[in-house]
């Protein structure tokens, strides 16, 4: 399937498809008599697989990570586990965060809040 193909069935634009390759998210595709790459269908699991990743906020340093234990059959359930309990404690930290800046917000607006020392 051609990269367009790819796009359209995954939502993902072309240019990230392609920078996925570049930096070893996804093989490099296979490139047809004309230069064009060809995708297989496997790729639009891989992609989705990708993009799930993403959405459960794990950085793509992370993903390439998971997928090369993944791929060398070296990811096993305690492994998985601790990525998944480092993940986790860094969720409740940036919860944590956004908790205190909703405060601070909050404050701000109902006048509690002195930020002339920031001007």
């Amino acid at each position: 399937m051609t990269i367009g193909e790819l796009s359209q069935l995954t939502g993902m634009s072309k240019d990230t498809i392609r920078f996925y390759e570049k930096i070893g998210l996804l093989p490099k595709a296979k490139r047809r008599d004309n230069g064009y790459r060809e995708y297989p269908k496997d790729f639009v699991n891989q992609i989705k697989l990708l993009n799930h990743a993403k959405s459960l906020g794990f950085s793509l340093c992370e993903i390439k990570q998971l997928a090369s234990l993944f791929k060398s059959k070296k990811l096993n359930k305690r492994k998985m586990a601790n990525l998944l309990s480092n993940k986790e404690i860094e969720i409740d930290k940036k919860i944590q965060n956004l908790k205190l800046f909703k405060k601070e917000i909050k404050q701000t607006l109902s006048g509690l809040c002195d930020y002339s020392e920031y001007i």
